[in-house]
């Protein structure tokens, strides 16, 4: 058998020793069987978390849409909750900072409003209705010129939007700029040929500056884009009242009466009156007879029962309403000047005596009122004492023609 050397068994060994690159080859064989199914791992888990995600998301649109839903039907609770599941699945989405606002603005909480506002603007960058709602919290702290700025950006960041332009025409109303509001509105006139807000607005600033003929026209073309709103039609209906187009009124407010609309006192007012400025006095008892009845503690409705009834004739009627108007507002002189006269008509010398003496220690220089009184006096006798109210009545108003005739029939000095 040959034996090997020890020297030479020491080579041989050096010989099949792997080198330092295969020994390096080998370590990262081995990293790599170790590391490979941690990769893999890694590489699987991340999709399933951008799947989960994009669910997560997904599902908080679908509840914003739920809670919006829920807003808009007013039932502002159910919103506030979805909003909040809405929220924990996605806290990116702007438009649920947006809701959150109105929610808050609901609610009275102004301060928490504007919060969320700058937050929804941080995610979401330039938003027309994120300008908008600030303009209502602007609005709501009485700061009406940021409220006006804000509510310009909105206009100019969606120019279709009719609110936007309401808004601005309503703030510059507060401020007193009704010239102004007037024009944005009728700028913009043909831009929201469809809308009736746009005109109803202008309708009502037509009104504040007393230019009727022009509220009238307004309100018609709201009145007839929404021909089922009885809104429209009972503001177009005070407008003709107003601008003295009795008959056009009666025949607007009139069927809105008839079909037992829940019509404030001023529309019964304005019916009433217009009827009889048309001569028909027993329509227009009737009208201020179902005043009474609806509004009873209404002063008015009984002093213009008493109107309409005595120019009607109906004297009986006429003397209960005035009595009814007088107690119901006995500093009110109209009510027992009224009064006077009718009991006066009624031959009741004595109790047209009080009520002409009670309107005139509310008014003591009406001079109407001593012609009424004196006359009375007179029927009674009392001629001196008549003569002393027709001297007061000429001392009064020197121009008062009908002081003087009585003086001088009654004989006493001019």
């Amino acid at each position: 058998m040959i034996r090997l050397a020890p020297r030479s068994f020491a080579r041989l060994r050096c010989e099949t020793r792997p080198s330092g690159t295969a020994l390096v080859a080998a370590a990262l064989a081995v990293l790599v069987l170790v590391q490979v199914p941690a990769c893999s791992l890694l590489r699987y888990d991340q999709p399933k978390k951008e799947a989960k995600k994009r669910w997560d998301h997904v599902r908080g649109r679908v509840k914003l849409r739920f809670a919006q839903d829920e807003f808009a039907a007013g039932r502002v609770d159910q919103a506030a909750s979805a909003l909040k599941e809405s929220l924990a699945l996605d806290p990116t989405a702007p438009d649920a900072y947006v809701l959150m606002a109105k929610i808050n603005l609901e609610n009275g909480e102004i301060m928490a409003a504007r919060d969320v506002l700058h937050k929804a603007a941080e995610l979401g960058g330039t938003s027309p209705e994120i300008d908008y709602l600030l303009g209502v919290v602007a609005q709501r702290y009485g700061d009406l010129p940021g409220a006006l700025s804000h509510y310009r950006n909105a206009s100019e960041l969606s120019p279709r939007t009719a609110e936007y332009v309401v808004a601005q025409a309503e703030v510059l109303v507060a401020m007193g700029y009704l010239d102004d509001a007037q024009r944005l509105l009728r700028s913009r006139w043909t831009d929201f040929e469809r809308n009736a807000t746009v005109r109803s607005l202008a309708g009502d600033i037509h009104t504040m500056l007393s230019q009727y003929e022009e509220a009238a026209d307004a309100y018609r073309e709201a009145a007839l884009l929404a021909p089922d709103d009885p809104q429209r039609q009972l503001q177009l209906g005070l407008a003709l009242a107003r601008a003295g187009r009795d008959s056009e009124a009666v025949a607007v407010l009139a069927p809105l009466a008839a079909r037992g609309e829940p019509l404030p006192w001023s529309a019964k007012l304005a019916l009433g009156r217009a009827c009889l400025n048309k001569g028909d006095a027993a329509a227009a008892r009737e009208v201020f007879r179902k005043a009474t009845e609806e509004h009873a503690s209404e002063p008015g409705a009984w002093l213009w029962l008493g109107r309409a009834a005595l120019s009607g004739g109906d004297l009986l009627t006429a003397r209960r309403a005035t009595e009814k108007a007088c107690s119901l507002a006995p500093t009110d002189s109209s009510n027992w000047l009224l009064l006077g006269y009718v009991a006066r008509a009624q031959r009741d010398h004595d109790r047209a005596r009080e009520a002409f003496t009670a309107a005139l220690q509310l008014h003591p220089n009406d001079p109407m009122t001593h012609c009424l009184l004196g006359r009375t006096l007179e029927a009674i006798g009392n001629k001196t004492e008549a003569i002393s109210h027709y001297q007061q009545a000429a001392k009064a108003d020197p121009g008062y023609l009908w002081a003087r005739q009585l003086l001088a029939a009654a004989g006493g000095a001019g």
